[in-house]
């Protein structure tokens, strides 16, 4: 597979004892859920929401019939970064009232593993409470960890608080899955050519598995962390004709066995 596997994005600290606190995160704290799947399921997700994910990716989506999940943090709403216009708060009813998923990214974008229970609890509350301010509708069951970082004592946090967490550790789901922190795969045109895209869709066939994608900014000459609109409806066009299922994280997770709520 042309597609370089990651641990852990950009922004996570990489002393030893984080480190280590990751790995006991990832390995000795897990949440299994059996997962049991009568073809395999995919899932197209999009992180801090650059205006391009909406006006780019949710309309590629659409245009074969599926919809993703959108992992918003409202702190972000309405400002810029680098290259990135990020989402405004319009944009959440526009992408509910199409049949989108509206995740949870925390409220400010902070690397979860360097909070305290308090300070990640009020990130989860104060987001809540700005997504439900904006539409009563979004109620988040599914997070994404900012920076794919989490430490042992937040992913049980997490893990109480929703129904399925995304992390970036590269990989398939199946068997006995980490609902609290699921595999997933980068679509990103810089790291994902049309063999790689071939070669993962291709396992997750045989194995019958869970297949999460995950990107930034949808758009021409995109991001180091995003995709072009044309990688993008290739990965769209050949998990179909795979006869792959496409659903947002929520719908996935229910499908796949799981539940909506959180144990």
């Amino acid at each position: 597979m042309n597609a370089r596997p990651v641990i852990l994005a950009e922004g996570a600290n990489h002393d030893l004892p984080s480190r280590i606190d990751r790995a006991a995160a990832l390995w000795l704290r897990r949440y299994p859920v059996q997962l049991s799947l009568d073809r395999p399921v995919v899932s197209f997700t999009f992180d801090d929401v650059p205006d391009s994910a909406i006006i780019n990716g949710a309309r590629i989506l659409e245009q074969q019939g599926c919809r993703g999940t959108f992992y918003l943090a409202g702190g972000l709403a309405g400002g810029t970064f680098g290259p990135y216009n990020f989402f405004v708060p319009s944009d959440v009813p526009y992408l509910l009232d199409r049949g989108h998923e509206v995740g949870c990214h925390t409220f400010s974008h902070p690397v979860v593993q360097t909070l305290d229970a308090r300070r990640l609890a009020e990130e989860f509350d104060r987001n809540r409470q700005w997504l439900t301010a904006v539409d009563p509708r979004a109620e988040p069951v599914s997070f994404a960890y900012p920076y794919g970082a989490v430490g042992f004592s937040q992913k049980a946090l997490t893990a109480r608080r929703f129904a399925n967490s995304r992390g970036v550790r590269h990989g398939l789901n199946t068997g006995k899955a980490d609902r609290a922190q699921l595999l997933a795969v980068q679509l990103y045109d810089c790291r994902l050519d049309e063999k790689g895209l071939d070669e993962v869709i291709g396992e997750a066939v045989r194995s019958n598995a869970w297949l999460v994608f995950y990107t930034h900014d949808v758009q021409e000459g995109p991001s180091e962390h995003g995709c072009s609109p044309r990688l993008l409806s290739q990965a769209v066009e050949r998990v179909l004709a795979a006869g792959c299922t496409v659903a947002p994280m929520r719908e996935a997770m229910a499908i796949a066995g799981g539940t909506e709520k959180p144990h």
